[in-house]
């Protein structure tokens, strides 16, 4: 399901991209307007037409644009399950004394710490 679809700018501001672009097209047409008259109507409109084109161009893609498309769906998550079958794992215990065990029983709260290590 589309939730959100947007164009983001990331490089300048909008104004400075417009700005550069305004001055570039008015610099092309200038050349033109100054170009010798040697080449016909058609083919120096066309030839400023496709040079408009090209600047403004290069002036969007200054700002950076960014086609932003969001999804969302309902997909179960993956559960990830470490099982350790290593040789460690049948080792036994290094510490059987009665007291290692009396501290590990308050540390889980299976007997009251005020009544000591017997």
């Amino acid at each position: 399901m589309l939730l959100l679809a947007e164009l983001s700018f990331r490089g300048w501001p909008i104004w400075i991209g417009v700005l550069f672009g305004v001055f570039a097209v008015a610099a092309v047409a200038v050349l033109y307007i100054r170009e010798s008259p040697r080449i016909g109507f058609l083919a120096r409109s066309t030839m400023s037409l496709l040079r408009f084109a090209i600047v403004v161009t290069v002036a969007f893609l200054l700002l950076r644009p960014v086609w932003v498309n969001e999804y969302t769906s309902e997909r179960r998550r993956p559960i990830a399950l470490l099982v350790d079958v290593s040789q460690s794992m049948n080792s036994n215990d290094s510490r059987p004394g009665i007291s290692d065990q009396w501290r590990v029983a308050i540390a889980y709260d299976l007997v009251r710490p005020d009544e000591g290590i017997p």
